[in-house]
């Protein structure tokens, strides 16, 4: 029951370039960043106002996009703080959430300033600055 108010909250919310997966395969997505940590959920009100996954990435980006999406090399938690990051997906309804977002992203992975951190826009491959990440936490 919670899944299904996540997914409807996305599919609500999310541009065409954010959590780009659908039905089945959006679950088993949520499940597994859920089942390691990777998922971040913000409330205001009882209400869903933010959502994103960010996980370690078992072996250094090489240039090929396929290799962020690593759902079956799972880097062990004491491992971490060793790998780049993957921002794969942040949705926000309000100001406050996309900067609880970003804290709590902050607060899991507290070496992020000393990581390489990836994402994905318009379908290319961006490395995600110390200021970019910044610069989201500071804009109302």
């Amino acid at each position: 029951m919670f899944q299904n108010q996540v997914i409807d909250f996305i599919n609500a919310n999310r541009s065409t370039k954010s959590f780009g997966f659908e039905g089945n395969h959006l679950k088993m997505y949520l499940t597994w960043a859920f089942s390691f940590d990777y998922l971040f959920i913000v409330f205001e009100n009882n209400e869903i106002v933010g959502v994103g996954v960010a996980y370690p990435l078992k072996r250094p980006y090489n240039g090929d996009k396929f290799t962020l999406f690593v759902f079956n090399e799972i880097v062990p938690p004491s491992e971490e703080h060793k790998h780049e990051l993957c921002i794969m997906d942040l949705v926000a309804v309000t100001d406050s959430a996309r900067k609880t977002l970003v804290k709590n992203f902050q607060q899991r992975y507290p070496n992020w300033q000393n990581q390489k951190k990836w994402g994905l826009r318009d379908e290319e491959t961006k490395e995600i600055s110390n200021q970019y990440i910044n610069l989201l936490n500071k804009i109302d």
